[in-house]
């Protein structure tokens, strides 16, 4: 009896043993072909899908060659604005316009894209004029040196940087609209100015008497020049008019002394008043067939205009 529950328990041992082994001793087949082999991802360089901004993070993306992709987020920008620019709030009470220096001393400006939780969507009338209007003296945004727009500023209000003669820099972001009236007129220091092609128009004397000026490109939805808007930049030496423009103003462009080539675009229909007047470098200058009228002062004083 002993002797048969010993055989028993054997028995059962090898069977487990057997079952444990799976009773076969050879490798894993390969039917069909199958590639059992780990693929290991060579990812490409980043390429960035959405830009970072100072409120929004940022998205970069990259692929292997098998099609697998990897994202990552990009930070935000990390942005010291000035501090002490006073603000007003705007009707309707959803944004804010900066309305002048405050009690900040900087002379690099970096105006906020937020003030107390509101965007900030304009710069106001005269909010950084370099000159006391009353005594003519000069206010302490004379010492101005530089300025940046944030994207959250669509318009750029009347007189707004008058007369900084000190400012060279201006970054005028995507975001903006519409640049009024004088709102750089006599900043002697700027030597470049990019429009960007969300503007779709430029105020009377916006630039006017930018002496330094010598580099200028105009955005490609402006569609209007205000009067006198670049009249007495004696630095440019050429213009290219985008396509968009309809309406160049009164005396845009007199006094230019330096220009020497202008390209004027299909778009306008008509030439004015003293437009191009005491350009006393411009030597030729090609009208396309769309203008169909031409102000007898538009050239007035044009000492070297050899052909039209």
């Amino acid at each position: 009896m002993k002797k048969l529950l010993v055989l028993s328990v054997l028995t059962l041992v090898a069977l487990c043993l057997l079952a444990s082994c799976g009773g076969n001793n050879n490798p894993p087949s390969n039917e069909g072909g199958n590639d059992t082999h780990v693929h290991i991802h060579e990812f490409g360089e980043w390429d960035v899908i959405k830009e970072s901004t100072e409120t929004e993070e940022g998205l970069r993306e990259r692929a292997c060659a098998c099609g697998e992709k990897e994202t990552q987020k990009i930070d935000k920008i990390l942005v010291t604005y000035s501090e002490g620019l006073e603000f007003e709030l705007n009707d309707g009470g959803q944004s804010y316009s900066v309305t002048g220096l405050g009690t900040c001393t900087d002379t690099e400006i970096v105006i906020p894209v937020v003030y107390e939780g509101l965007p900030v969507t304009a710069i106001g009338e005269l909010a950084f004029i370099g000159v006391d209007l009353i005594t003519e003296k000069p206010t302490q945004a004379s010492n101005i040196t530089s300025i940046i727009i944030p994207n959250s500023v669509s318009a750029i209000e009347m007189g707004a940087f008058a007369y900084c003669s000190a400012l060279e820099k201006v970054v005028i972001s995507s975001s903006v609209i519409s640049i009024s009236s004088n709102a750089f007129e006599a900043c002697i220091a700027i030597t470049s100015i990019v429009i960007p092609d969300s503007v779709t128009s430029i105020g009377d004397s916006a630039f006017d008497s930018c002496t330094g000026l010598t580099s200028l490109v105009i955005g490609d939805s402006v569609t209007s020049i205000g009067d006198w808007a670049f009249g007495g930049c004696t630095g440019l030496t050429s213009i290219e008019i985008p396509d968009s423009v309809t309406s160049i103003g009164e005396s845009a462009f007199c006094g230019c002394t330096g220009l020497a080539s202008i390209v004027i675009p299909d778009s306008v229909t008509s030439i004015g008043y003293r437009v191009f007047s005491s350009c006393k470098s411009l030597t030729s200058i090609a009208i396309p067939d769309s203008v169909k009228s031409i102000n007898s002062m538009a050239f007035f004083e044009c000492t070297s205009l050899t052909s039209v």
